[in-house]
């Protein structure tokens, strides 16, 4: 499959490639090689999480992958621990310690509500959470942000006050459960919905003595199930979630 074909342009401008290498099924011990050989049979956007517990090991598997990092699009988020504003800075900042990088090409909120917040005064909002995130895109070290698990509802409320609005809102979207309210509201103040979860995939991988099975996001509107010949599940107006 020619992975790097299908891409989206976000509101920010950037171009965000639309088949996804996701990082969370992947045993830490297993995901540096993983991450390499994924990008070699031509996945370019690499999708982690501090959650996920394997950064440091994504971050080997992009330095020695051979392609250059900006060619590569990573996605990372900033997880529901309480959101004080220091924690949020301070998360993005130990990611792209653990990956190698000075960047990413997307910071997702992974929860809109931090963990633990009502035994921790000093948690903020999703709101004023949502104000860190904007200082991190500022900065540069954050190209986009967006916001994950979010409801239609939350979303709204968020889009009230927020100054730069997400460029990227990732739900769980499934035949029985399309987001239908929530796809419309992305649609309509043109923020790209990544439906959620991803499908497994075999590829054979030039020059590597083995196959490698990696998981895969497709995010492409109308995409063809049959680029993803595993595919059980599809959509009809959807994202599809492969």
């Amino acid at each position: 499959m020619n992975y790097q074909r299908a891409s989206c342009v976000l509101n920010t401008g950037n171009e965000m490639p639309s088949v996804i290498l996701a990082t969370q099924m992947v045993d830490a011990t297993d995901v540096a090689e993983y991450v390499s050989l994924g990008i070699k049979t031509g996945c370019r956007h690499i999708d982690t999480a501090w959650i996920y517990g394997n950064e440091e090991e994504v971050g080997k598997g992009l330095s020695k992958c051979g392609v250059e990092r900006s060619k590569l699009f990573v996605t990372n988020r900033i997880w529901a621990m309480p959101h004080r504003p220091e924690s949020v800075a301070d998360g993005l900042e130990s990611s792209l310690k653990n990956l190698g990088t000075d960047y990413v090409d997307l910071c997702l909120m992974h929860w809109p509500a931090p963990f633990g917040s009502a035994k921790d005064p000093r948690a903020t909002s999703l709101l004023l959470t949502w104000k860190v995130m904007e200082r991190l895109f500022k900065s540069g070290k954050a190209k986009a942000i967006g916001i994950s698990n979010l409801s239609p509802e939350l979303l709204s409320s968020l889009l009230t006050t927020a100054e730069i609005q997400p460029a990227v809102c990732q739900a769980d979207c499934i035949p029985s459960n399309p987001q239908s309210t929530l796809q419309d509201l992305c649609s309509m103040k043109n923020i790209q919905f990544w439906a959620s979860p991803p499908c497994e995939k075999t590829e054979e991988v030039p020059g590597a003595d083995r196959n490698v099975t990696i998981w895969v996001y497709n995010n492409v509107q109308n995409f063809s199930s049959n680029d993803v010949p595993n595919a059980t599940e599809t959509a009809d107006t959807v994202l599809p979630c492969y």
